[in-house]
C-alpha cells in the first residue's frame, strides 16, 4: 500500500527543482480557485498548489518522472506501459493549515475504488522537497487500508502513521490507501 524510498533524488537535483519552480511559487496565490466551501476545506485556504510540473521543471521531467524506480513501480502496479501522468502538482502547505480529512485519492473515480478487488487506477509519488517531519505535519497514511474488506470504515488513530522522510525521498502509495496531507 505505501512505502518510503529514501534519497530518490540528490540534494542538488532537489535544489534545481526548487530553483525551476520558485517563480511560480512566488506568483501563485494560496487557496482554491473555486468559491465552493468544500473545496476550501479540502484544498486548504493557506495552501499553494500548481500543476504542469513537467513543463515548469526540467528536473521533474528528466530526473523524477522518468526515474527507473518510478517507472518500475508504475509498471508493477498498473498495466505496464499503459498509463499516463494525471497530475504533476506542487503543494506548499502554509503555516497553521488545517489537515484534510482522511480520504482515498482514488475516490476521484468512485466506481474504481469500491473495494480491495477494484482495479488499481492510481498510484501516487509524493516527493519530499523539504524534510517531512512530525513537527512540520508530514503526510499521514494508513498502511494496509487498501486491503480492508470495508472501505467505509474509519481508521483507528493507532493505524494512522506519519510518513516522515528526508528531503529527496519519495512516498509511494496506492490511491486506495487512506491518507491525509
Amino acid at each position: 500500500g505505501a512505502v518510503i524510498v529514501h534519497n530518490l533524488l540528490s540534494k542538488e537535483e532537489i535544489q534545481s527543482f526548487r530553483d525551476e519552480v520558485k517563480g511560480t511559487l512566488k506568483t501563485t496565490d494560496a487557496g482554491p480557485k473555486s468559491s465552493y466551501k468544500s473545496y476550501s476545506t479540502f484544498w486548504g485556504d493557506n495552501t499553494i498548489r500548481f500543476s504542469q510540473l513537467a513543463s515548469r521543471s526540467k528536473t521533474f521531467l528528466n530526473k523524477y518522472l522518468v526515474h527507473p524506480l518510478v517507472i518500475q513501480m508504475a509498471d508493477a502496479e498498473l498495466v505496464p506501459n499503459e498509463y499516463w501522468l494525471s497530475t504533476g502538482e506542487m503543494m506548499c502547505i502554509g503555516p497553521n493549515s488545517k489537515p484534510q480529512e482522511l480520504h482515498r485519492d482514488a475516490k476521484s473515480w468512485p466506481e474504481m475504488c469500491e473495494s480491495r478487488e477494484s482495479d488499481t487506477v492510481e498510484i501516487a509519488f509524493m516527493l519530499g522537497v523539504d524534510d517531512f517531519t512530525e513537527e512540520t505535519g508530514a503526510t499521514c497514511v494508513v498502511p494496509g487500508s487498501q486491503n480492508w474488506d470495508d472501505y467505509s470504515r474509519t481508521p483507528k488513530s493507532c493505524e494512522v502513521v506519519q510518513a516522515a522522510m528526508p528531503v529527496g525521498s519519495v512516498l509511494i502509495y496506492s490511491g486506495k490507501v487512506v491518507m491525509v496531507e
